[in-house]
């Protein structure tokens, strides 16, 4: 079974254990139509339900989304349900250098940026979290936006910059409910390519040489508890409204989107391409002949079950893309990959 390792990157209060939580709440169950669905350690599972149940309480407070130390690992494994049986398709590990460490990291703590330095060179991908609240600041000329977006952005876009390489970049933006009802994902991106390192990265995306690795930079919304739930107060701080019930937003699609895209960007994805016709069958929407009538989708096996997991996440990535045309700021795509046979 393949495995993705992901550093992530947000400053405290940001919102990152959250998003994890959410993003753990919509799939751990399945998809309609037995989809692919997330699996984690007993107790990773607890801590994120507990966090994501005290959260939607809407007469409660806010839980503390603090994880315990040393750098929390959060191990997901990407299973699919056929035929009384289930199978692994891939993992997909979340190192999270998010609010204190990543402060850590830029104290000169020795421990934890040598760990640092080795995950962020080796990771698959980059994933940056910024702060829906931080974002609503500084897009309505609030002061208070200098204070948070110092640590944020600033410093995320600054490691990014640096460590991308021809990985992918995908930047969160969390409470996005309290963005979207003044302002759409465009007026987010315009913002943000007034950083000096968030516009390299999109720059280096869209015009490297031919032939060279590159970034493909994404910008997600989400919410963990969607709209109607939480909304600012005359002083600007985010109160629980008790009006309505969560529904995340959008909270699944980092997770889809980071196969996808590391795949995609591998060097040996083109000649997996030219080597896979039943894969090639796949991504056109044809169900190999050998595989039909066996289940969901035909998935037989490992090798079914990664093939069908990718045309499912592709389905819903193109969903996505139609209602956030702005989510692909270098105007890339990951095209359409198909899956080499799982080793």
């Amino acid at each position: 079974m393949d495995s993705f390792d992901v550093v992530t990157l947000g400053a405290p209060g940001a919102g990152t254990t959250m998003f994890l939580a959410a993003m753990f709440g919509q799939l751990q169950g399945g998809q309609p139509g037995n989809g692919p669905f997330l699996d984690i350690t007993l107790a990773q599972a607890r801590m994120l339900q507990r966090i994501l149940a005290a959260a939607s309480d809407p007469q409660g407070g806010w839980p503390d989304t603090t994880p315990p130390s040393p750098v929390p690992e959060w191990e997901f494994t990407c299973c699919v349900r056929s035929a009384g049986r289930i199978f692994e398709v891939f993992g997909i590990n979340y190192l999270d250098f998010a609010g204190g460490r990543l402060q850590q990291v830029l104290d000169g703590d020795a421990e934890t940026g040598r760990r640092f330095q080795q995950r962020v060179t080796s990771a698959h991908a980059l994933l940056g979290v910024l702060d829906g609240l931080a974002l609503r600041y500084l897009l309505d000329d609030d002061p208070r936006a200098e204070r948070l977006v110092s640590l944020g952005m600033r410093t995320i876009f600054r490691i990014m910059r640096t460590h991308a390489g021809g990985r992918p970049i995908h930047f969160i933006v969390t409470k996005w409910d309290l963005l979207a009802d003044a302002y759409e994902l465009g007026d987010v991106r315009a913002k943000l390519m007034e950083f000096g390192d968030f516009a390299a990265l999109v720059q280096s995306a869209r015009s490297g040489p031919p032939g060279a690795p590159a970034p493909l930079v994404r910008l997600i919304p989400v919410s963990a508890l969607g709209f109607g739930f939480a909304q600012l107060d005359e002083e600007g701080r985010v109160r629980k409204t008790g009006a309505a019930a969560a529904s995340p937003i959008n909270a699944e699609i980092p997770l889809i989107a980071l196969p996808i895209d590391v795949l995609a960007q591998a060097p040996q994805a083109q000649a997996a391409q030219a080597q896979a016709p039943q894969a090639a069958q796949a991504a056109q929407g044809q169900a190999p002949q050998a595989a039909q009538g066996h289940g969901p989708a035909g998935v037989v096996d490992q090798r079914s079950a990664l093939r069908e997991t990718v045309r499912s996440f592709r389905r819903q990535l193109d969903r996505f893309e139609e209602r956030y045309p702005a989510a692909l700021p270098d105007r890339q795509s990951a095209g359409d990959w198909s899956p080499p046979e799982a080793r």
